[in-house]
């Protein structure tokens, strides 16, 4: 499993996939390990409100690739994320 936090707002307006401003401006989608999960909040996102998202990686048709940034590997997908 992989997690994803999103702006409720946000999720709101997704209909038949899910493609973040991430995707447009850096190629790929941020996602988080279990263990990355709270760092991210608190470094992002501290005292927003957010949805969880848990994303089943045998499930997605883009490519996933986990790559190195601030001395860890964060999940990115490169592409949309599949309902």
């Amino acid at each position: 499993m992989i997690f994803h936090l999103v702006a409720p707002e946000v999720w709101q307006q997704v209909s038949e996939s899910y493609q973040p401003e991430s995707l447009k401006s850096e190629g790929f989608i941020h996602f988080s390990t279990k263990e990355q999960v709270a760092v991210t909040y608190q470094r992002f996102y501290n005292n927003q409100p957010m949805l969880l998202l848990s994303i089943d990686e045998s499930k997605l048709v883009a490519k996933l690739k986990y790559e190195a940034a601030d001395g860890d590997l964060y999940p990115h997908l490169y592409g949309a994320l599949n309902l």
